[in-house]
């Protein structure tokens, strides 16, 4: 009965300590969770007001440069007002060299378009004499051209026929040296083709082995920060659990302590006031209950 109680107390000791582990645990989440919260706004609030801050700093800038250059153009204006003659002097030369340089341009365009005139009945009535000259000239000279064209078809037949046979002994000599040449180029472009493929691969390879190997770095870098923030929030974690259970433990320690003299504290008073003979006589009892117990515990 006794280790039973036991027991139970320290199972209930237990699910109070683990409800006050949990209680504590949700009460720091609560705590973060509001304390980030609470940060949040105050960026928000902070935003807000630096924002309102620039609008206010442009809108004070944009009224004194505003101010500036009025004051400058009013300044310019009156200055303008105090030189109107020169002014009107400095208008009146330019228009006047505007409009003989007007003038002048005008009379030269009419001289060109004379001149063009001029130039094109020239070349209209030359083309005209040639084309009757050579009207006639061709009259004259196709009488001659046919008895020399008929001897020409003639002997070139005949020279043809001769030079056939050349030709074509020597075209097939080109034509297999022109081959030999067609393959040996072939095969050179081939090559130099294959080379020039190979090279531009190659890059194409390269640099898609750059963009992997920036990706993994840049991928490796991301995981490897992510690890040592996790590292750092697991140590943090581990110390303040550890803070925690060092107080929990201290607090337990002071507590047991406490028990353990109010025991002591009962214990000697008990003995002070209990007399021997008693003493003795309720231990030879619970030693009978505790046999007894036994007794019954084995036979079942």
């Amino acid at each position: 009965e006794y280790e039973q109680r036991r027991k139970r107390f320290n199972g209930v000791r237990e699910e109070n300590e683990e409800y006050e582990q949990r209680r504590k645990a949700a009460t720091k989440l609560q705590a973060t969770a509001r304390r980030r919260a609470a940060e949040q706004k105050v960026d928000v609030l902070r935003s807000a007001k630096l924002e309102s801050q620039c609008k206010a700093a442009t809108t004070i800038r944009k009224h004194w440069l505003c101010f500036n250059l009025r004051r400058r153009y009013l300044q310019l204006q009156a200055e303008y007002r105090l030189h109107i003659d020169s002014v009107i002097t400095l208008q009146r030369y330019i228009r006047g060299y505007v409009v003989r340089m007007r003038l002048w341009r005008n009379a030269i365009r009419s001289e060109e378009e004379l001149w063009a005139a001029v130039e094109i009945q020239r070349c209209w009535r030359g083309f005209r004499g040639r084309v009757r000259w050579e009207t006639e000239w061709m009259r004259q000279h196709s009488r001659l051209e046919s008895a020399a064209r008929i001897q020409r078809h003639v002997r070139g037949w005949l020279a043809r026929t001769r030079a056939h046979r050349i030709r074509k002994r020597i075209a097939r000599a080109e034509f297999q040296a022109a081959r030999l040449k067609f393959k040996a180029a072939q095969r050179i472009q081939s090559v130099a083709r294959g080379r020039q493929s190979r090279q531009r691969m190659q890059a194409h390879r390269e640099r898609k082995l750059q963009a992997v190997i920036k990706i993994q770095s840049i991928f490796r870098g991301y995981k490897l920060r992510k690890q040592r923030k996790q590292e750092l929030v697991h140590r943090h974690t581990v110390r303040i659990q550890a803070a925690m259970r060092g107080h929990l433990v201290r607090n337990r320690r002071f507590h047991v302590l406490a028990k353990v003299v109010c025991i002591q504290r009962n214990y000697r008073r008990w003995l002070r006031f209990m007399p021997e003979a008693e003493r003795t006589r309720r231990m030879e009892r619970w030693r009978s209950r505790r046999e007894k117990a036994k007794v019954a515990a084995a036979s079942t």
